[in-house]
């Protein structure tokens, strides 16, 4: 992600698509957080946290940092199934 961030020197818009525990990863990265093992416990969880087609969407600020933009496009919700993440475990 760093490689990328760095060499993209351009105002614009980027879509990673990735599976659940490299969006815990990339949003850990963004926000300025350490990078950590994730606990089994919470591995075993991830697809609770991010469900399918989850969108989570970040800003780039001008200071360079990232700011998350929680309802960056609005959750799918039908029956029992939502696509929404969950933010308190996003940014935890």
């Amino acid at each position: 992600m760093k490689k990328i961030l760095d060499k993209e020197i351009e105002n614009g818009n980027m879509l990673f698509v990735v599976h659940s525990l490299t969006v815990d990863a990339l949003c850990r990265f963004l926000q300025g957080k350490p990078a950590k093992d994730v606990p089994r416990h919470e591995m075993d969880q991830m697809g609770r946290q991010y469900p399918y087609c989850t969108v989570v969407g970040f800003e780039e600020l001008t200071n360079k940092t990232w700011r998350l933009v929680p309802n960056a496009l609005p959750p799918v919700t039908y029956l029992e199934f939502s696509n929404r993440p969950n933010t308190d475990f996003l940014t935890r």
